[in-house]
């Protein structure tokens, strides 16, 4: 792929940089926010041939699917051009909507630009937290010594916990219109003051997360009335002062009460001692996860899972919803079976190249050449063999220590080999369970054009 040229193009296509509002990325996608729809070519997005899915949003929102290793190279190249382009502008009045749909799909929006950046040190930390705890068990074996366990643990809890809280802050309070480095520093005074440290892991996101929103509306407000040659000694110290308090005696209490309704909810499903509400709880979050990934929702789990290790030490939810991806990829096996019966051999190449990608845990680029065309016939076969891969892994308790790319790369998060062996199991089922629901109930003429 050649970035410059699809960087250039898209812009073009997309009316300029004058018509983007905002211009963000994940693992796969880009994710455009415009203010006149009319100004894009739509004739011309569709015929290019790097692009893999456009999927249009309400409230003047796009999803470009570049699949995994192009999403990020393109953005920067795009947001360089724009730079060269454009003078800053502020104009978001368009999210103004009197709709819930919209507001919901908005506050998801700043929920991913929030997330998304973090993701990459998620993934480290769960890789080397899956490292320690295979070299701590390893050291029980051989009888090293405590010592050199408590180290190991302790750096984890600690800094890892506290980076990403900080992370948090940071991008919470960019978000939010307010300065990134009092977030981050904010959040460090909390860590500090151990009101955050009630679990040493991911703590406190819900006291981060609300304090960073008024501290941004507080440095906002306040600017707009502070003289300017007050504005740089006061502002900050004014916002920053009062989102400390607020946070110390408002939002830590509401978010202790908060976890304690989240805590006992999970109790009663994903870590129930009765094993078929485990079992039923896994199966209906697996059915309807990939349903909220076509329609951009997924990026809510993530406060989910930052929650679940919090109050749980370990992801049960992260193991589960990766069925989807697994049932998924058992769907595509029946339709390429199907497809080289009837001959159609495009659909057999696209369908192949799509499932190593799957595999190994970018289950879009499946998702929205394979999936989405034909979401009316196949959307609910993949939950069914998803539910299957869901129930067994909350029968068998598989929990992950972090979050990341599902697939095979998911046993970089699983801290036990046994574990391990038990979540290839449950893939092994959703993917089984995919196949045979789909060669009974899809017909060939699916897979015929």
């Amino acid at each position: 792929m050649h970035y410059e040229n699809v960087a250039t193009h898209l812009l073009t296509s997309l009316g300029g940089g004058h018509n983007l509002v905002s211009l963000i990325n994940c693992i796969t996608r880009l994710r455009i926010e415009f203010h006149d729809e009319s100004k894009i070519d739509r004739q011309q997005l569709e015929s290019m041939p790097e692009i893999i899915q456009l999927v249009w949003q309400e409230n003047n929102g796009l999803h470009i699917v570049l699949g995994p290793g192009h999403a990020q190279r393109v953005r920067e190249i795009m947001s360089s051009l724009m730079e060269q382009e454009l003078t800053p502008k502020k104009d978001n009045k368009h999210h103004k909507t009197h709709t819930i749909s919209a507001y919901a799909q908005y506050s998801l929006k700043k929920i991913s630009a929030i997330f998304i950046p973090i993701l990459p040190v998620v993934i480290l930390v769960g890789v080397l937290s899956t490292i320690m705890s295979l070299v701590s068990n390893r050291a029980a074996e051989a009888s090293i010594g405590h010592s050199a366990t408590v180290i190991m643990e302790a750096f984890h809890y600690s800094f890892f916990s506290a980076l990403i809280s900080v992370f948090i802050g940071f991008y919470a309070t960019k978000e939010f219109g307010g300065t990134p480095v009092i977030g981050a520093l904010l959040t460090f005074i909390l860590i500090e003051a151990s009101l955050l440290k009630e679990n040493m892991v991911f703590s406190g996101v819900l006291v981060v997360l609300m304090t960073s929103l008024v501290l941004s509306q507080l440095e906002i407000r306040i600017r707009k009335r502070m003289p300017s040659t007050l504005d740089l000694a006061l502002t900050n110290l004014i916002s920053f002062s009062l989102a400390l308090l607020i946070g110390l005696f408002v939002f830590t209490p509401l978010a202790k009460f908060m976890g304690i309704l989240f805590s006992k909810s999970m109790l009663l499903t994903v870590y129930s001692d009765i094993a078929i509400v485990r079992m039923m709880t896994g199966f209906m979050a697996a059915a309807l996860f990939l349903p909220m990934i076509m329609r951009g929702y997924h990026h809510i789990m993530v406060i989910i899972y930052l929650l679940e290790m919090q109050y749980f030490q370990s992801i049960s939810l992260f193991m589960v919803l990766a069925m989807a991806g697994a049932s998924q990829i058992g769907m595509a096996l029946a339709l390429l079976y199907k497809a080289k019966k009837v001959e159609n051999w495009g659909f057999v190449a696209a369908t192949q190249k799509s499932i190593v990608s799957a595999l190994l845990g970018a289950g879009e680029s499946l998702m929205y050449r394979i999936t989405s065309p034909l979401k009316e016939h196949v959307t609910w076969m993949i939950g069914v063999g998803a539910g299957f891969g869901g129930a067994w892994i909350l029968f068998q308790q598989i929990a992950a220590n972090s979050w990341g790319l599902s697939g095979f790369f998911a046993l970089l998060f699983i801290p036990t080999w046994s574990s391990m062996l038990l979540y290839l199991v449950g893939y092994g089922i959703a993917v089984v369970m995919g196949f045979i629901v789909t060669m009974i109930f899809a017909k060939r003429w699916l897979v015929r054009e």
